[in-house]
């Protein structure tokens, strides 16, 4: 009758070659907190942009390579920008282009006002802030300069519909100035000249009051904004993620000194077919 192979005869192997499988441990265990200690420190900083929403005159938004979240980053991710952050901060343009992630929310749906993310990771704490930050505002003017056309265009409207509102105005006075001092015979065309006039500035008021909430809206909406700088960079390899990093080596280890003691001393169901007690 054969043998019954049972955990109580794994355990004996494993147990047979338990310095193998300690010595195993022990290395992967020093490798693995050796590859921590030399690992060059990194640091992370992070700065968010809104990037606007364009419209057309009707109010009804619009997808350009500055507001779309999944063209926005290969945009905004450029030779320009990064030699205007390197000019800025004094680093290489391949410091630079290496420290940076450009990101955005893939949120389903069309027209979605876009919020970018400038990732900056170097081995310096104070330059991955500043490469964060620095890279922000160059994405922001570039932003910025695609938008300041359009708003010239609102300010300009805005400032027309005033100066009409005030022609009018100051028509009226001078309508009923004449009526004052007209006689009863002209107050019939004077009367009718002060009535076209309140309508025309009833109507004046009401396009500079339009125009005035297109303004205020271009500024919320359409106008690129920069929401949050970087204060402080992070460590990219706190101390909990290097000690996962060691005990994850210890495990690998442990795992490889049992693989190399049953391949050495042979499993219980490859002994018992060689009938080997």
């Amino acid at each position: 009758m054969d043998n019954q192979i049972t955990l109580r005869d794994y355990l004996r192997v494993a147990w047979s070659g338990r310095w193998l499988v300690l010595a195993a441990t022990i290395a992967a265990l020093v490798i693995g907190a050796l590859l921590t200690v030399t690992r060059s420190p990194s640091f992370v900083a992070t700065s968010r942009i809104y990037l606007g929403q364009a419209t057309t005159v009707s109010g009804v938004p619009v997808s350009t390579p500055y507001t779309n979240p999944s063209v926005a980053p290969l945009a905004l991710a450029n030779d320009d920008l990064t030699k205007t952050v390197a000019e800025k901060t004094g680093f290489s343009r391949s410091r630079v282009r290496k420290a940076i992630e450009l990101t955005t929310p893939r949120i389903s749906g069309a027209n979605v006002p876009t919020i970018l993310t400038v990732t900056a990771t170097d081995r310096g704490q104070k330059a991955s802030v500043t490469i964060a930050n620095e890279y922000a505002q160059a994405v922001l003017a570039a932003a910025s300069a695609a938008y300041d056309d359009t708003r010239a265009v609102y300010e300009d409207n805005a400032k027309r519909a005033d100066q009409e509102v005030r022609e009018l105005r100051a028509q009226l006075t001078r309508f009923r100035t004449q009526l004052a001092a007209s006689s009863p015979a002209q107050f019939p065309a004077i009367e009718a000249s002060i009535s076209n006039a309140m309508a025309q500035l009833d109507a004046a008021r009401r396009e500079a009051s339009d125009q005035a909430v297109l303004l205020s809206k271009a500024e919320q909406i359409e106008a690129p904004q920069l929401l949050t700088q970087a204060e402080d960079g992070v460590s990219a390899h706190p101390r909990t993620r290097r000690l996962m990093t060691v005990i994850l080596a210890g495990l690998i280890g442990f795992a490889v000194g049992l693989l190399a003691t049953f391949v050495w001393r042979g499993s219980p169901a490859t002994r018992a077919a060689h009938g080997e007690g």
